[in-house]
């Protein structure tokens, strides 16, 4: 196909080997020493052998077309520059109304955009997903899901399939070039561009090389998108000094370099925050990190409740809130304690229980439920993977709470409901910004997610906190300039209407002017 074609390109799609026991991984496996009765030993086997595979198609077709760009489509998978070698582009598959859902694209473009590779996404025009003859996905939909894919800094492809008769849908394609109308607009100010954050998350997937634990970082980016964050997802080998607050969900056991790395950030005056099992060496038997209290093991009851301090009790009920799953136990040393965990009356068996659900709580004060020590926040629930499974909201208060205490100065603030998504990106000619807001509300309906409704929003608060001096904002496409008042950290302005997507330049002075320096109260 290449000494006959000689494409720009070429994409391979499902590429991964899952658990494998026909007669040559078995053999291959017991030649190399593979126990086939552990689960985790077979899996790891089968992640080779993708691997093995992806290296040797790119050297193939490199070596017959040595600028040919290759992608090979799965799973996302974070922290693996084993495999990101093999590739020329990564693409993120991502069909929402499919199994994806609307955040999947979102939380893994903020990571994949850090890794140095050329990425896209592919969305689908279907109503579902993959191979679905006469399914339409309602236009407004397919048009706002290529505004986020552009508003993320990535290119965007949309998928089809075509009828055996071989002739194209004209709905379809009716559909598609209104989305691509918008996008031809817009693509002007979304070309070479640099996601600008102050918040980093590192992923428990890309330290543990395991896309299986990644509930804890999909809760994480689900809170910061709801609380409008310019935040990054990075692994353990990318920078940190470039971040003002570093957090790290759950389930991010601490190796040397790791321990080493976060202890360097802590005393340059890095900003944490820790929950669960973070912070743990990898055997789960002490802190790494000074958090201001010592580990206590693993908790004893099913599940726990909280109950804030008025420290962090903004937004919060004042009475203990239910943790579906009980966090760790903590002695406090010289931390200061936020929120403590009440326990249960008891642990719920066939025996012993109360009501429907779960056993009320005790009223007793059991351990440390949020500890600060300086500019270090641990938090004892693994209350990311409880927002992930459960959704509830004083979960994410919680942390957004903390967040506020670290960081109560933002870069970027916009008051948008929790369903608006904002990003903040810096153009290559090094003298503009480009804020994106988005904001569309998916619907449950079956097993879809469905949008529908385009609904305007009016009158939207934006503040930009910088010191460098800006010379005008204005509303793109059309150009239209907004009036903006500057203050001593920046400016602010109001957003007349946001529908769907709306993007905002600014422009600064290219001759080094800046507002007045900012007071150590102000940074």
């Amino acid at each position: 196909m290449v000494e006959r074609f000689s494409p720009i390109g070429l994409s391979f799609d499902i590429i991964g080997q899952p658990p494998c026991y026909c007669k040559n991984c078995k053999r291959d496996m017991r030649a190399g020493g593979v126990d086939l009765h552990d689960p985790e030993a077979v899996w790891r086997f089968a992640d080779e052998v993708t691997v093995k595979y992806m290296r040797r198609m790119s050297q193939a077709l490199w070596k017959l077309k040595p600028d040919m760009r290759i992608s090979q489509n799965g799973p996302v998978k974070k922290g693996r520059y084993d495999i990101y070698d093999n590739l020329g582009q990564h693409g993120i598959e991502s069909l929402p109304t499919g199994p994806w859902g609307y955040d999947h694209f979102t939380q893994n473009v903020k990571y994949i955009a850090k890794i140095g590779l050329d990425y896209y996404s592919v969305t689908g025009k279907f109503h579902r997903s993959w191979g679905e003859f006469g399914g339409y996905k309602w236009p407004f939909a397919l048009k706002h899901e290529c505004d986020q894919i552009i508003a993320f800094g990535a290119k965007c492809g949309i998928g089809d399939q075509l009828h055996p008769s071989g002739r194209m849908d004209e709905e379809t394609y009716c559909i598609i070039g209104e989305a691509y109308r918008d996008v031809a607009a817009k693509q002007k100010w979304c070309e070479h561009v640099t996601p600008v954050s102050e918040i980093a998350v590192v992923c428990p997937s890309a330290v543990r090389k395991d896309p299986r634990v990644d509930d804890a970082e999909v809760g994480a980016s689900m809170m910061l998108f709801e609380d409008h964050a310019l935040f990054d997802m990075i692994d353990e080998t990318m920078p940190f000094d470039g971040y003002r607050l570093l957090i790290l969900p759950d389930d991010v056991l601490m190796n040397e370099a790791l321990k080493a790395k976060l202890a360097a950030c802590s005393a340059a005056g890095g900003r944490l925050i820790l929950s669960g099992e973070s912070a743990l060496d990898p055997r789960r038997k002490r802190f790494q990190l000074d958090v201001g209290a010592e580990y206590g093991g693993a908790s004893e009851w099913q599940f726990d409740y909280t109950l804030v301090s008025d420290a962090i009790a903004k937004n919060m009920v004042r009475s203990p809130f239910l943790n579906y799953t009980a966090g760790v136990k903590t002695r406090v040393t010289d931390g200061e304690v936020l929120a403590r965990t009440i326990a249960p009356y008891f642990n719920r068996t066939y025996r012993r229980f109360c009501s429907h659900a779960n056993t009320p709580h005790s009223q007793e004060a059991e351990y440390p439920a949020v500890i600060r020590k300086g500019q270090t926040i641990y938090i004892a629930a693994k209350i990311f993977t409880l927002y992930r499974q459960h959704g509830m909201k004083l979960y994410r208060d919680l942390v957004v709470n903390c967040v506020n205490l670290l960081l109560p100065k933002r870069m970027l603030t916009v008051d948008l409901p929790s369903g608006g998504r904002v990003t903040l990106m810096k153009r290559e000619n090094g003298n503009q910004y480009v804020i994106h807001l988005l904001y569309a509300t998916p619907i449950k309906r079956g097993s879809v997610e469905v949008l529908e409704d385009c609904v305007p929003l009016y009158h939207i608060p934006v503040a930009f906190r910088t010191r460098e001096w800006v010379e005008s904002v204005e509303l793109v496409p059309g150009g239209k300039p907004i009036s903006f008042r500057r203050t001593t950290r920046g400016i602010s302005f109001t957003l007349p209407k946001l529908l769907g997507h709306q993007m905002a330049v600014l422009s600064f002075a290219s001759t080094g002017a800046t507002n007045r320096p900012k007071t150590r109260s102000e940074e």
